[in-house]
């Protein structure tokens, strides 16, 4: 068996395995993010509700109204991180790209049983560069850009 192409097979293999490792984890973390920042908008939220409604005993009502509006600032402090941080759309992101690179280590392995070329070697490798350019493409698009 060619030696150069065996070191570039092991090369792109663990390329590949370190790029599904990273998208693995960058999509948990994306996910681990947006369900704590979800959570906190409705415990927030429902502080806000709380501080209103029970505003309603004079005694306690001015110090509940203050609570409610420090409580909806912060909760449109959140909203505005939620929107602008978009963990929702990275965590998608980053799943979709994993997907693909998972397609793309399972035909490798498929080529691996078989008897595999450089051509072989080089298209894969030319799918992953297109992964990764598509992955890119997607991440830039979804940057906030400012209207001139």
């Amino acid at each position: 068996m060619d030696t150069e192409l065996q070191i570039k097979k092991d090369l792109f293999e663990k390329e590949l395995n370190k790029l599904i490792e990273d998208f693995s984890q960058k999509k948990k973390d994306y996910y681990s993010k947006y369900i704590k920042l979800s959570w906190t908008i409705v415990i927030v939220n429902a502080c806000v509700s709380f501080s209103l409604g029970i505003s309603f005993i004079e005694k306690i009502a001015i110090q509940f109204k203050v609570i409610a509006l420090i409580f909806s600032s912060v909760l449109l402090i959140l909203n505005g991180a939620m929107n602008f941080l978009n963990y929702k759309n990275m965590y998608e992101q980053r799943t979709k790209t994993l997907v693909r690179l998972l397609s793309l280590r399972r035909e490798y392995r498929i080529l691996i049983g078989n008897e595999m070329r450089k051509e072989d070697l080089q298209e894969l490798y030319r799918k992953l560069e297109a992964i990764m350019q598509d992955d890119l493409s997607q991440w830039l698009d979804d940057i906030p850009k400012e209207d001139n």
